[in-house]
């Protein structure tokens, strides 16, 4: 390595606080850049650590910083000095960022039939399917692979049959892989989980310029009942004025992202409160929303808990109900109130990555209505799952420590007129996340 590159190149330490898909560290990733990508392409690299993800974040900047053509020209220079393998997921992944979704896909096609041995192509192609929104086709590919997956990496094999399950296909995956259907726990309880029609409709938000991933969470998600898209808001689009006005306490603590997003929210909530009646239950979700056993699989049964408790707002996604999973252990679906201490270690509650979520909740036409009522007046604090969530307490717990729920707790806390609302987990979940990937295209 030169004397030069030694000086000028950034470190592996410093490269790894940049996310250059990210708004709030653009700058700087544009100061590294130039120098990371001069040490790559031009300076002499033996023995350089951390290479992989050296080549990495130089195509994914360059994604971020360039042109499509720059980004093409720097990727054939590093395949000339390295490794192919180092460039061909980032090179994808730079591609997505562009919204190049079908250079993309041909990428991965290429490299899976020129490498069919390769797991790792197999893998890049199945998930660049479902990014560019041919879910049927991803789900084909993973049928195709399935056997050579789980002989190379079983990890991987799993993830697949976990797909299939969401998709499912649970019967297909039993005929021809009875064993990893046995090893799989979502196998048994998605049997103990009526897969009868349902009537309940489906509110998807998702935003206009996303089609190819409300696509792929249609094919997951759609079970016959309507189907309504909900266009969603891009906050950093908004005026600033706007952003002002529905925000309340310190705005720097509010991303455009998270305005976008409760917004979004409350465009659902009024078109639920306006479409259907206020005893009846409607689905949200948002566009990386899978069902874990299948859709419809244990809607019915969560409904019929949900009307005998006289719940109006039920989470039913993962993350929402992992400590519901621990403290109601009872294989029948059963509902627990937020705010009915049902955690015996109130730090079980607390903040975790990446959050409560919005995945996948049901309300009444009666409950959108008083949340697309209350929403502006209470105003936009932060993250609308936690802010939702954080609501269903009468007494909310001390995690103001944690930067991403400083407002929220600050203003909900120190009201004299707590805005309440009833809300429940369930001890089933139905919902998950899964979008390949695809939530680095819209970072920011």
């Amino acid at each position: 390595m030169t004397e030069a590159s030694q000086t000028n190149a950034p470190s592996a330490e410093r490269l790894r606080k940049v996310n250059p898909f990210s708004r709030h560290v653009w700058q700087r990733g544009q100061e590294m850049y130039p120098a990371l990508r001069q040490q790559l392409i031009h300076d002499d690299c033996d023995g350089l650590d951390d290479l992989g993800f050296r080549i990495s974040m130089c195509l994914r900047m360059t994604a971020a910083f360039q042109t499509g053509e720059a980004l093409d020209k720097v990727r054939t220079a590093l395949v000339r000095r390295y490794d192919p393998t180092h460039v061909h997921v980032p090179y994808v992944a730079s591609l997505n960022h562009l919204r190049r979704f079908d250079d993309a896909l041909r990428y991965a096609g290429q490299l899976a039939r020129s490498e069919p041995d390769s797991v790792g192509a197999k893998l890049l192609l199945i998930d660049q399917l479902f990014i560019a929104g041919f879910p049927g086709k991803g789900i084909q590919t993973i049928k195709r692979s399935l056997g050579d997956v789980f002989q190379h990496n079983r990890q991987q094999a799993h993830k697949l049959v976990r797909i299939l399950i969401e998709a499912g296909q649970l019967d297909w995956l039993r005929a021809h892989f009875p064993q990893l259907a046995d090893r799989q726990p979502r196998s048994a309880q998605a049997d103990r989980l009526s897969s009868g029609p349902c009537d309940v409709p489906v509110y998807c938000i998702s935003l206009p310029a996303d089609h190819r991933r409300l696509a792929t969470t249609r094919h997951f998600t759609d079970y016959g009942s309507p189907y309504h898209v909900v266009e969603g808001i891009l906050g950093r689009t908004l005026p600033e004025g706007i952003k002002t006005s529905v925000t309340r306490g310190d705005r720097s603590m509010i991303t455009d992202a998270e305005i976008g997003c409760s917004l979004s929210h409350m465009k659902a909530w009024e078109m639920v409160a306006r479409d259907i009646g206020p005893n009846d239950y409607a689905l949200i979700i948002e566009d990386d929303a899978r069902f874990m056993f299948g859709a419809p699989r244990g809607m019915t049964a969560t409904i019929t808990a949900a009307r005998e408790v006289g719940a109006e707002l039920v989470f039913i996604n993962r993350r929402a109900c992992d400590a519901t999973i621990q403290n109601l252990p009872s294989r029948d679906v059963e509902l627990a109130n937020v705010d009915a201490g049902f955690y015996p270690d109130p730090e079980q509650w607390k903040p975790q990555d990446p959050g409560w979520g919005g995945d996948g909740y049901l309300v009444t036409g009666a409950m959108a209505a008083r949340l697309a009522d209350m929403w502006l007046k209470v105003g936009v604090l932060g993250a609308v799952d936690w802010q939702l969530s954080m609501m269903c307490h009468k007494r909310l717990q001390p995690w103001h420590d944690v930067r991403a729920l400083k407002n929220i707790y600050r203003m909900l806390d120190g009201s004299k007129d707590l805005p309440m609302i009833t809300g429940y987990t369930t001890n089933t979940p139905l919902i998950d996340t899964r979008d390949h990937g695809f939530s680095s295209i819209n970072a920011g």
